[in-house]
């Protein structure tokens, strides 16, 4: 009797453990879901964000080499001015020398 008694005692706390250990499976099988569809959403986001990224990238190389390209045209408009002001001072002193010269016939 004792026996049975023990093997009675026994069988009730395998099963108690055996449906604690269920449970907890059970839990960290929902855990586990829950965590793979966090990650999905952070995965999701990640790659919208990329996107962006990549978006933004675009736009500031696209703006670097407009502004690079403004700073030729600047470079190559200083320089046609340079040459302008030294073709009208040229011609300035030209029209400086002819009237000296008409002036010294007269």
């Amino acid at each position: 009797a004792k026996l049975k008694k023990a093997n009675a005692a026994l069988t009730a706390k395998a099963a108690e453990m055996e449906a604690a250990f269920m449970n907890d499976c059970s839990i960290l099988s929902s855990q586990i879901s829950q965590q793979k569809e966090i990650v999905k959403h952070k995965d999701e986001e990640n790659a919208a964000l990329m996107a962006k990224v990549k978006s933004h990238e675009s736009k500031l190389k696209e703006g670097i080499q407009i502004i690079s390209a403004m700073e030729s045209e600047k470079v190559f408009q200083k320089q046609t001015i340079t040459d302008l002001k030294n073709q009208l001072f040229q011609l300035q002193h030209e029209i400086e020398d002819a009237e000296y010269d008409k002036s010294e016939e007269v």
